[in-house]
């Protein structure tokens, strides 16, 4: 249907409308994110508009929480007998870790104090939560990891 030169003609001006979409902060509300997120990626693998993106984002402590929710997956089950389904929370940390520096994510949560963490809607700290509780597992992991060698 299209050329490979067409192809990456349409690529560029993907790249060049995520890139100028990013400087809005609307940007973090996009009901596809992840997906953008990882096309710019495979797209321009060493995009500084990217990287510069994250990084002004893990700076404001609302965006990144925005960030962080985008990699938030809600897993329903019902069992039988139970007329309720459940709905519990995952955090997708291997996704998240595609963008995010795990020692950046850390210094984030250990930088907050505790009037900021009471200003936070219930979504910034679910996930806040979910991303608290994978830095401690994944420190935890870390730890045991070290102790077996």
């Amino acid at each position: 249907m299209f050329s490979e030169e067409q192809l990456d003609r349409l690529k560029a001006i993907c790249v060049l409308n995520i890139e100028n979409r990013s400087k809005d902060d609307e940007f973090l509300k996009q009901k596809e994110f992840k997906f953008i997120m990882f096309c710019w990626k495979e797209w321009v693998p060493e995009s500084p508009t990217r990287t510069s993106f994250i990084d002004q984002t893990i700076l404001d402590k609302n965006k990144f929480l925005d960030f962080v929710g985008n990699f938030i997956v809600a897993q329903r089950s019902h069992t039988a007998g139970n007329y309720l389904i459940e709905t519990e929370q995952k955090f997708n940390s291997k996704e998240f870790l595609e963008f995010v520096d795990i020692v950046k994510a850390k210094k984030y949560i250990k930088d907050l104090s505790e009037g900021e963490v009471k200003s936070f809607s219930l979504e910034r700290l679910t996930a806040l939560r979910l991303l608290n509780e994978f830095l401690i597992y994944s420190e935890k992991t870390a730890k045991t990891e070290d102790a077996e060698e």
